[in-house]
């Protein structure tokens, strides 16, 4: 598929990292900020397309996907949302901010045994433009962190489906420091940039205006 490649005025903030950091919680703010100086601001990331959307990770739950397959899917759902909503966007001059997106695809996957070079091979440069933030957490907060908004740890940020450890805390443990040198790696060769969020909401929200502005 091949992505239109238009004059674009708008900016594009991509907010990665793993399950349960808070790429959800810093999209708001980040939104709530831009809104509130008087900028035109657009919400996307995984989960927000219309044609797949939510219904992937209900259908994963479920049925339990190749990791093939679920790359393909999530491909499939960013090329949708970018191609219907960011781009149009974008050319209006908007600010879209996206909660979670190719990078955090592209870390779950490897973790998962699927190559680096197929994956970054699925994705055309217009994807590749956002301005990203990859959020990063020891995996002991994190653990904390899943608790405290699921009450227990979740089949997939628990890495079920490719780590196998004799308890279920050891095997998230595993899972996320696998996951964390994943993205660290991803980092350094994209020149991407990495923001610590192991202290509080706020203090990370500070982290990301800064870099925004700077």
């Amino acid at each position: 598929m091949t992505l239109q490649k238009k004059k674009q005025t708008g900016t594009l903030i991509a907010i990665e990292g793993p399950e349960n950091i808070g790429c959800s919680t810093q999209t708001n703010l980040l939104i709530e900020s831009f809104q509130r100086a008087g900028n035109p601001t657009l919400r996307g990331g995984l989960g927000y397309s219309e044609f797949i959307g939510s219904d992937l990770e209900e259908t994963i739950k479920i049925h339990p996907l190749r990791p093939h397959t679920v790359t393909l899917f999530h491909a499939t759902e960013i090329f949708d949302q970018f191609e219907k909503k960011i781009l149009p966007a974008l050319q209006a001059g908007f600010i879209v901010v996206l909660d979670r997106w190719i990078f955090s695809v592209i870390a779950q996957s490897m973790v998962r045994g699927v190559q680096q070079r197929w994956l970054t091979s699925l994705f055309e440069e217009p994807l590749m433009t956002a301005k990203t933030l990859i959020l990063k957490a020891e995996p002991e907060i994190l653990i904390q962190r899943s608790f405290n908004q699921q009450g227990t740890l979740g089949f997939w940020d628990s890495g079920q489906d490719c780590v196998v450890r004799d308890g279920l805390y050891e095997g998230f443990i595993e899972y996320q420091k696998r996951q964390k040198k994943t993205f660290k790696d991803l980092a350094k060769k994209f020149q991407l940039t990495t923001i610590s969020c192991d202290g509080t909401i706020e203090s990370t929200h500070e982290k990301i205006l800064k870099y925004i502005h700077s």
